[in-house]
């Protein structure tokens, strides 16, 4: 006879038996041996009908309270490549090998059936493109067949993560170059703008001028979207060297190549026959801060061009971003200057510094605090006589608390963690705009 312990944590129980079911010993009758297994048999049917009540228990292997006080946030680690293919024909399943969540490809030479015949190989990686204008096929067939080989334009951008296209700023001038694809993609819990770029090739009589003015084109969209930005792609002419890029300087952005060296005293392989660094980004500040690697593919070559190949790490943190709230202004309704007059009093400044002489630090800020107090009070009396004479012409009767407040100091400000605008799932209309005021 056998004595088991233990089937369920927690329960003190005995469960005997006997290890002769099928062979009888000494005096012990069947019926008895049979008696004792069906009781244990029955014992154990109950402790785990027990057991599978517990299993379903409403708090069962839940942590509570885990939402105020969660663990430690995951780190995300995205890798960005640079490639110029010289056409994306065929070429799905090269560009895959980087192993890229973001690929921003120049040079793509896509018609339109090369366009979609790469959306549907993307589809099966799990990939969704961006592209900009199907570019003219370079040959036409007597049969009308669709080209699969186009002129030498084009860019794209191919990504895996969260994305959309910008609702504003991609102008019609933009789009006709067949030079430009932008697309805003999530990254470290932040919507980032990406802009693909394919700049004009050296040979052009007019040298980097046409470089420039792209460059400098961008300048309203990238204003007009106010998103942290990543411009790249085969620029065909150093990005440093032309003018425009001066603006991108003054915003703290900084040139991949550029920040490499200045990082690690140390200058990056080129990109392209060994000689030159065109294929290059422009990282806006907040990106550079999470930059984690930087190189030039030697696996993976789309020849004459290597690919550049950028790593960040984010802390999966959301970023917040602080509002000093400001009053408003009351330009559009003001009253007439003569009742403003009439309603203000003068500030007594000389008892005013009375009362500041042990702290004479602070007088400046409260002498400008009831300075426009009293500015603000006079306005509000005007406004209310102002209505009184005539209320057709003066609608507000007085000053919104939302008007009032200058001078004030002391630290005001509010914290905003708002998503990006987000798309009708259902397909209904959709602002052309990305924020409305």
């Amino acid at each position: 006879m056998q004595q088991c312990d233990g089937i369920l944590p927690g329960f003190h129980h005995e469960c005997l038996v006997h290890t002769s079911f099928f062979r009888l010993e000494g005096s012990r009758s069947s019926t008895d041996v049979a008696g004792e297994f069906a009781s244990c048999v029955f014992t154990i049917k109950w402790y785990c009908q027990l057991s599978s009540h517990l299993i379903y228990a409403m708090f069962f292997a839940c942590c509570v309270g885990e939402a105020s006080n969660p663990g430690p946030v995951s780190e995300q680690q995205i890798k960005i490549a640079i490639v110029n293919p010289t056409a994306v024909h065929q070429k799905v399943g090269k560009i895959m090998q980087l192993e890229a969540n973001i690929v921003a490809l120049s040079e793509t030479s896509a018609t339109h059936a090369v366009q979609n015949q790469v959306n549907h190989d993307l589809k099966g990686c799990g990939f969704h493109a961006f592209w900009s204008s199907n570019v003219s096929a370079k040959k036409t067939s007597a049969d009308n067949r669709p080209s699969l080989r186009g002129e030498a334009l084009g860019a794209a951008i191919f990504t895996n993560l969260p994305s959309r296209r910008p609702r504003s700023g991609f102008s019609d001038l933009l789009w006709e170059t067949q030079r430009i694809a932008m697309a805003i993609i999530r990254l470290g819990g932040r919507e980032v703008l990406f802009v693909s770029i394919y700049g004009f090739a050296n040979r052009c009589r007019e040298g980097k001028r046409p470089n420039d003015l792209m460059l400098a084109s961008l300048i309203p969209a990238i204003t007009e979207i106010g998103l942290p930005f990543c411009i790249l792609g085969d620029f065909n002419e150093p990005p440093t060297k032309l003018n425009s890029c001066q603006y991108f300087r003054d915003l703290g952005a900084c040139e991949a190549f550029s920040w490499y060296q200045s990082r690690f005293g140390v200058t990056l392989p080129a990109t392209c026959a060994g000689s030159t660094r065109n294929d290059t980004a422009i990282l806006h500040p907040w990106l550079l801060k999470y930059i984690q690697n930087m190189e030039v593919s030697t696996e993976v070559v789309f020849e004459p061009h290597s690919p550049l190949c950028i790593t960040f790490k984010f802390d999966g943190t959301v970023d917040s971003q602080f509002t000093w709230n400001l009053p408003k202004s009351w330009a559009s309704f003001a009253p007439d200057g003569d009742l403003i007059s009439g309603e203000y009093r003068a500030v007594d400044f000389e008892t005013l510094q009375q009362q500041f002489l042990e702290k004479p630090e602070e007088l400046v800020d409260a002498a400008f605090l009831s300075w426009s107090q009293e500015v603000e009070s006079a306005v509000d009396k005007a406004l209310n006589k102002a209505r009184l004479r005539d209320p057709t012409r003066h609608a507000v009767s007085s000053l919104h608390a939302s008007y009032k407040g200058r001078c004030s100091f002391r630290k005001n400000f509010v914290e905003k963690k708002t998503s990006g605008v987000k798309s009708d799932r259902h397909g209904g209309y959709t602002p052309p705009v990305k924020s409305l005021h």
